[in-house]
């Protein structure tokens, strides 16, 4: 649910210049959908991990997909969304949120080229997560697009694990049409 911030906020909303919930309604999946994307592969945005010194990336590598349920009216919340990447760094991990954030100018950071709404949370990794990322609080910036994609980026320290997943609305494995 979208929060009032003042006349302000309703004034920018009025004229178009900031999206609305109804702008963002469509992003939420339902029972039998959810969001599917792979690693923007490039070397420039996407370092990986690689655990077993054999030269391939084990985490983030560059075949690794990503899965991700999304409810947008718990944007503000830990009810966001679930995410689990292929290469098991996170299972079903809640995308869980910084309640402070939201009360502070951080949370209106906007972001160019087609972003709707961007937030900030922490995914943890799985307990089986490779490379001693067990558990560990992975920050996460989760974008909502105006071509109805979402953008997700995985971040773990200046030299650990960066990558960007373009993602768009799928229907689930084992449901009709999947």
């Amino acid at each position: 649910m979208c929060r009032s911030r003042g006349s302000l906020l309703a004034g920018l909303l009025a004229l178009g210049l900031l999206p609305g919930c109804r702008e963002l309604e469509g992003f939420s999946t339902h029972t039998g959908e959810l969001y599917r994307g792979a690693i923007v592969p490039a070397d420039p945005i996407r370092n990986g991990l690689d655990v077993d010194d054999d030269g391939v990336d084990d985490v983030l590598g560059p075949e690794t997909t990503i899965e991700m349920t999304l409810q947008v009216e718990a944007f503000q919340s830990s009810d966001v969304a679930r995410v689990t990447t292929s290469d098991r760094l996170l299972v079903d991990a809640p995308l869980e949120s910084v309640e402070q954030l939201w009360h502070d100018t951080l949370s209106g950071l906007t972001f160019p080229a087609g972003r709707l709404r961007s937030g900030l949370y922490f995914a943890r990794a799985s307990a089986d997560a490779p490379g001693g990322l067990a558990g560990q609080e992975i920050p996460a910036v989760l974008s909502l697009m105006v071509d109805g994609s979402v953008e997700l980026r995985l971040i773990s320290g200046p030299d650990r694990l960066y990558g960007l997943f373009r993602l768009r609305k799928a229907r689930a494995a084992g449901t009709d049409g999947g």
